[in-house]
């Protein structure tokens, strides 16, 4: 039994944020320069993520098993009644699976192998807002795969208490979560988890190959102009100084602190590159990057990077000490800190 003694409670008003604490909060600047977005709801994960065999213009879909599917570990955390579904075995078109980043996938300083959703939405030509397909458009797609999409729906309203349409504003597109990813090639997409002990951030550069690519619930994004501002971003998410200053703002349990949500934009002052400290911080950042990247190509960290080896605190923890190792790190942790 856990026996608390008298202490100090603290009430802290942060931007607007309320939020009760044992330790007071950190005696910092605080910003509203950046408004970070949650990603989408592609839950329950077995009615989006299968076991895929190419064939053509098709791909063939299959239930993932635990620790043996490539993505098997989007399983892990499932709840019942959904983590024993069987999806139906069928053939769809391509077109329908887009491209998704999963906090599982994500490590510090570096985005790893991203996997494949069922996600029946296409841009809008007009705003480039995905939108779900159009009764129109659901009719004129073969009969099977038509019958597929149905299927999966209808069994998921079948397990939901509330009867919550799969594809609609309830599920999938909760709160506009997906809808509102309308991403530019020749951006930059900063990417970090949203729970967790500690920040584990990275970015992508989006090109055509890319743009389309949908970000799940557990994590939080920012698109930039600017690779600068993108390595800005990623450096300072990933900072010792950072966490440390978050922690008095964390909820915490016997696993230690969580949410960390937007927290961390408390402390970022937006990117300025007339700003001595912050070119340092992004030259500082980028021979970091690259020492990571000699890491990845040698392939000592390739144990960390496979979401099915071991738990995600896991690797984060191992791929961290790893980096905090690299000849560059006391350079950008002190870049950092001049900062932070």
């Amino acid at each position: 039994m856990t026996i608390f003694s008298p202490g100090s409670i603290y009430f802290n008003n942060l931007n607007g944020r309320t939020i009760w604490s044992t330790t007071p909060p950190p005696d910092r600047q605080t910003y509203t320069a950046y408004s970070p977005e949650q990603g989408a709801d592609i839950l329950p994960r077995t009615f989006f993520y299968f076991e895929l065999s190419p064939i053509g213009s098709s791909v063939s879909i299959s239930p993932l098993v635990l620790n043996r599917s490539p993505y098997g570990f989007l399983l892990k955390d499932g709840k019942e009644p959904y983590k024993s579904y069987n999806p139906p075995t069928a053939r769809l078109p391509k077109q329908l699976f887009k491209k998704t980043v999963v906090s599982n996938v994500v490590l510090p300083f570096l985005v790893c192998d991203t996997p494949y959703a069922l996600i029946p939405y296409v841009k809008d030509a007009g705003n480039n807002h995905w939108r779900a397909l159009l009764s129109t458009e659901m009719a004129a797609l073969p009969t099977p795969v038509s019958a597929t999409l149905n299927k999966l729906a209808l069994d998921h309203e079948n397990l939901d208490s509330k009867h919550r349409y799969l594809y609609g504003r309830e599920r999938l597109n909760l709160r506009n979560k997906l809808s509102k990813q309308s991403f530019s090639a020749g951006k930059y997409l900063v990417l970090y988890g949203a729970g967790g002990s500690n920040i584990a951030a990275a970015y992508l550069r989006l090109d055509d190959t890319n743009k389309d690519i949908v970000i799940d619930q557990t994590l939080y994004y920012i698109e930039v102009e600017t690779e600068k501002e993108a390595i800005y971003l990623t450096g300072l998410l990933n900072s010792a100084g950072l966490n440390n200053a978050i922690k008095t703002l964390q909820p915490s349990g016997i696993m230690g602190e969580r949410h960390i949500h937007t927290l961390p934009f408390l402390y970022i002052p937006q990117f300025d590159p007339t700003i001595p400290e912050h070119s340092e911080l992004v030259l500082s950042t980028s021979r970091l990057l690259s020492e990571i990247d000699h890491l990845v190509v040698s392939g000592s960290v390739s144990r960390y990077m496979d979401a099915n080896s071991s738990p995600l605190y896991t690797r984060r923890k191992a791929f961290s000490m790893m980096v905090e190792a690299l000849p560059s790190y006391i350079d950008y942790d002190r870049c950092c800190s001049a900062i932070i």
